[in-house]
């Protein structure tokens, strides 16, 4: 049998945007969760090899728990890579059938060209771990390459928190502790957005929380919201760019304050300061950033993707990415250190850390 394969003329492999019938697929795991999708297409006597992009976990699952062979499916080719192209609209109603994704901690709701994106754990304060990072990175994503969506909207389940940032119980016992290239909440990282995203802060933003705000474009605050940096109560740092954009957004003296005390001020302060534009009236911080957003989408589409270019550029002459890059060193190190295992420990344990400066 081997032999007649061996003699087969080999099928030539395409490298294009195309629809394709799925002959075969696998998907790999690291650690129990899946880490990387590729399938072989047939399109008529031709065949295509194409992948999962990275870190689309939610793809991958429905890649995964779909009877594949057979199916349909649209192939995107990019660089010199073919990628597999999700069947559902980000933010769409849910359909059943193959390759429909399914996201646990973020709920994502299409109104016309503006996506909502809520962030979706408000037992735990809507902090965020490792699976709700990807699959914040995966719905930006799509957001970006979806040509009918003009805006966005992030905030959080609940009337108590739009996040509490990072879930430092999760950190305690040694959790999955990875996040996507795009940084945390898939945003903090992602230095090429050409579409505005508003928080709609709608209680706590703290840590991590407080620098999702900061890498948005525009911010509103309900009047019950509070923010901090009190990354160094517990033996971390801003790392998610919340040293670099607080500094940049507020200024040095007053931005120093509030990293390196990490006390919480609230939203009239935080308004005053230049961290939310506007306080709303109590209730309607997403119907704010709904009006705002709607005022953006009035606008040309096209000419507000160039002003958000220029302000990539902008960025990039400022050098943001790399001042973020060399947080990655820092970590390595913070991680080795006891005060670090102590503070997200006592925190876990509701009691005062003992420092021990090592």
């Amino acid at each position: 049998i081997q032999k007649a394969i061996d003699d087969e003329t080999p099928a030539e492999l395409l490298s294009e945007n195309v629809e394709a019938t799925i002959e075969s697929f696998t998907v790999t795991y690291t650690k129990g969760k899946p880490q990387r999708g590729t399938i072989v297409g047939r399109v008529g006597d031709k065949r295509i090899l194409a992948r999962v992009r990275n870190g689309h976990r939610a793809t991958l699952a429905a890649l995964a728990q779909g009877d594949a062979i057979g199916q349909k499916i649209q192939i995107e080719h990019e660089g010199d890579t073919n990628f597999i192209v999700a069947r559902d609209h980000i933010g769409a109603p849910v359909q059943v059938g193959f390759l429909h994704r399914r996201f646990e901690f973020v709920m994502v709701e299409r109104r016309g060209h503006l996506l909502e994106v809520t962030l979706n754990r408000p037992e735990s304060l809507n902090s965020l771990h490792s699976d709700a990072h990807f699959e914040l990175h995966e719905i930006w994503d799509a957001f970006e390459r979806d040509s009918d969506l003009w805006a966005a909207i992030i905030t959080g389940a609940g009337d108590r928190a739009f996040s509490s940032g990072n879930d430092l119980k999760a950190t305690a016992k040694g959790g999955d502790m990875s996040v996507p290239a795009t940084g945390f909440g898939g945003l903090c990282s992602r230095f090429d957005r050409e579409k505005p995203i508003i928080a709609a802060v709608n209680g706590i933003a703290m840590g991590g929380g407080m620098e999702i705000v900061l890498a948005c474009d525009l911010a509103v605050a309900d009047p019950s919201a509070k923010f901090a940096l009190p990354e160094v109560k517990v033996g971390l740092f801003a790392g998610a760019g919340g040293v670099q954009r607080l500094t940049r957004q507020i200024g040095r003296k007053a931005a120093m304050d509030l990293i390196l005390t990490g006390r919480h001020i609230v939203a009239e302060e935080a308004s005053r300061l230049g961290i939310v534009n506007s306080v709303t009236t109590p209730g309607n911080s997403v119907a704010a950033a709904r009006e705002i957003a709607q005022t953006i989408i009035a606008a040309s589409p096209t000419a507000v993707r160039a002003s958000k270019q220029a302000l990539n550029r902008l960025e990039e002459i400022e050098d943001l990415k790399s001042a973020l890059a060399a947080n990655t060193q820092i970590f390595k190190w913070l991680f080795r250190t006891q005060d670090l295992k102590e503070g997200v420990t006592a925190f876990a344990q509701k009691r005062p850390p003992q420092w021990k400066n090592m």
